[in-house]
């Protein structure tokens, strides 16, 4: 994940002006959601791999949850935080939320 952030960071600096318009400062989401959705069914064969103990719906909501919420993260914060600091926080999120579904799932208290 942290290499794709930098991957989108170095797309959006090699090409500021149309980046601009057409995801940072676009009100319509099309195009992000267009960018999201070419990552969908390579990440979830990975986490398929990775995760055997998660459900379909499970590795879905990941994949919803993980890269859906980075690329906002990435548009949202772009001119608000450093690429470091969203990288870093990136790299949190992505390292915490496999672990929960390594082990057989367990109902809920």
């Amino acid at each position: 994940m942290t290499a794709l952030i930098e991957a989108i960071y170095d797309m959006v600096n090699q090409n500021q002006a149309v980046c601009r318009v057409l995801i940072l400062e676009n009100t319509n989401s099309t195009v992000l959601m267009r960018m999201i959705a070419l990552a969908k069914d390579d990440s979830i064969a990975y986490w398929r791999k990775e995760l055997p103990n998660a459900s379909e719906t499970d590795l879905e909501m990941m994949y919803t949850h993980l890269p859906n919420g980075m690329m906002h993260i990435v548009v949202e914060g772009y001119d608000k935080y450093s690429k470091d600091e969203i990288i870093r926080f990136v790299s949190r999120v992505v390292k915490a939320s496999p672990p929960l579904f390594q082990s057989p799932q367990r109902p809920l208290a």
